[in-house]
């Protein structure tokens, strides 16, 4: 890869080309070791074909770069926005862009370090290898709303790094999302997690490192979701994940799991709320039986005597499982 050194030089002998197209049509840079020509593309538009006599990009061969001069050296950062997505795309073809994951299998990035003056916190999810970290209430809720699902098999809090390069500046582009989920039916799921009111959404640059990572995403097979706090806090559905969420650990016995779910089997696949409770011990046990992914009913509504209570089907999550949120 070329350095920045000789990125300048490159660029400041194109410069001086173009300048003085009309009257020169050779330069030459003996001290740095290039040769630059202008030459007629097509439909003559001029082309400065810059030429390194000596290895100074690289080793093996002599490097030759081709500036176009049809519209003039525009500064990458006033490029469109599809325009600059477009190189992206080229690039996953090349695989620059990667995924950097944890050694160890849990968060890559560590949020509580001592320097935040944000609310910060770890969830003990249920699903989740460790306990997770958090930097906003939104994305503690949207672990609970996964610990409450029958469709989540597992989710990792700061699962990965994706770096991308891209050309206009040496510095690659980073991102960290906020949570990966793993669904029964093999699909793998990002999220970003944001509030209502996050300025920059309204950035054209951050979008732009949004759409970049969603096709990094695409490219690995995997779904990039951004969800805003009014949706995962302000339903039903938080209202329950939130309350089952603290029955998470509750000690259940094999003979309470079985005895409710012989008893959903034999009343035909359904049992009332009430009953199913009464037979578990509890709706604690109720509660952690459905974080267990062994009996779920409606959570978009509030758990009520006559609510159905049924078997999770495995088999049919795993040909599909749509998520909840």
């Amino acid at each position: 890869m070329p350095d920045a050194g000789t990125n300048r030089r490159t660029a400041k002998l194109g410069r001086a080309a173009g300048d003085k197209m009309a009257s020169k049509k050779e330069i030459s840079d003996n001290k740095k070791g290039f040769d630059a020509k202008i030459v007629r593309g097509k439909g003559r538009v001029p082309i400065i074909k810059i030429r390194c006599k000596r290895n100074v990009i690289g080793r093996g061969r002599p490097t030759a770069l081709h500036l176009d001069l049809g519209e003039g050296f525009q500064n990458p950062r006033l490029r469109t926005r599809d325009q600059r997505l477009n190189d992206i795309t080229a690039e996953l073809g090349r695989g620059d862009p990667r995924i950097v994951v944890s050694e160890d299998g849990g968060p890559l990035r560590l949020i509580i370090n001592g320097r935040h003056v944000k609310p910060t916190g770890r969830y003990p999810c249920f699903k989740g290898p460790v306990s997770l970290p958090y930097e906003a209430d939104h994305e503690m809720a949207l672990f609970e709303h996964s610990d409450v699902d029958k469709a989540v098999v597992s989710c990792l809090s700061q699962p990965h790094r994706v770096v991308i390069p891209v050309a206009w500046q040496n510095k690659p582009l980073m991102y960290f999302p906020d949570l990966r989920r793993d669904l029964a039916d093999g699909t793998v799921e990002i999220i970003e997690t944001k509030r209502d009111d996050d300025r920059r959404l309204q950035e054209p640059h951050y979008r732009y490192k949004l759409d970049a990572v969603r096709e990094v995403y695409r490219s690995e097979g995997m779904k990039f979701r951004i969800l805003g706090r009014s949706e995962i806090m302000k339903s039903q559905l938080y209202k329950n994940a939130h309350e089952f969420g603290a029955w998470a650990f509750a000690k259940v016995s094999p003979a309470r799991k079985f005895v409710v779910e012989a008893a959903i089997a034999d009343a035909g696949g359904t049992l009332p709320y009430a009953k199913a409770a009464e037979l578990a011990g509890g709706t604690a046990i109720l509660h952690a039986l459905v974080i267990r992914r062994s009996i779920y009913f409606d959570l978009t509504m509030p758990p009520e005597d006559d609510l159905p209570v049924m078997l999770v089907d495995h088999d049919a999550l795993r040909r599909s499982s749509p998520p909840l949120l």
